[in-house]
């Protein structure tokens, strides 16, 4: 993840002899944490600097937050990404839990660090508790559906323009689906007028927990279920 520093997250990283990292799948099932959150950033200690080849470490709350806000924030060139980023972390400032909040995952790389990858999210929530994953796109048409040098273009040529971005945009929601089951919440400019309800449905995806059902509370669910 990450624009112009990309960082990688594994769940149970190990530096191989070569200087290379890997994921050690024998400790997967004996982590201690769940995937995706502060807990698991705090417990492998950190990011993975795809430049570097190093860790970066992370091993509190208190050092994420700082990661978040002087990193994340600093480098972001959108309004309403540094606009999100506050919010995220006044939330985890106020969580009763924070190492059991899910990472709020800004700029995931669909090529991961290739540098000529094709596409990223604006954020994204992998839900540990769900296995519900989630991006979320701030799609200003200033930025997502602009055509440079109109004058001069006729409005087919324009029409084509737009819609060759807007066939790009549906390849970027279609492709993170079908490959990893991301499905996409895109916030549009009415929608980011106000950016604290963007942000309430984020929220939403970062305090869903699976919640354990009885028999008979599903019985009641399907009596309920009227068929037209």
């Amino acid at each position: 993840f990450g624009d112009q520093i990309v960082w990688g997250l594994f769940i149970a990283p190990a530096l191989l002899p070569d200087g290379s990292w890997r994921v050690d799948h024998s400790e997967i099932r004996r982590a201690q944490y769940e995937f995706w959150t502060i807990g698991h950033i705090a417990s492998v200690g950190g990011f993975i600097n795809a430049q570097t080849n190093q860790l970066y470490r992370l091993n509190s709350p208190d050092d994420f937050l700082n990661f978040y806000q002087n990193i994340v924030f600093s480098l972001s060139r959108s309004q309403y990404e540094k606009a999100i980023c506050e919010r995220y972390i006044s939330y985890l400032q106020h969580s009763a839990n924070p190492l059991a909040e899910p990472f709020l995952i800004p700029e995931l790389r669909y090529e991961g660090k290739d540098k000529q990858h094709r596409y990223r999210l604006d954020f994204t929530i992998l839900n540990p508790y769900t296995f519900e994953y989630t991006g979320f796109e701030l799609s200003p048409s200033s930025t997502h559906m602009h055509v440079e040098k109109v004058a001069g273009k006729t409005q087919t040529a324009l029409n084509k323009e737009l819609s060759e971005q807007w066939q790009r945009e549906c390849s970027k929601r279609r492709e993170y689906y079908s490959r990893y089951g991301i499905n996409t919440i895109t916030f549009a400019d009415k929608d980011l007028k106000d950016i604290d309800s963007c942000f309430a449905v984020i929220v939403e995806h970062l305090q869903k927990r699976r919640v354990k059902r009885h028999l008979s509370n599903i019985i009641d669910e399907i009596k309920q279920i009227r068929f037209q």
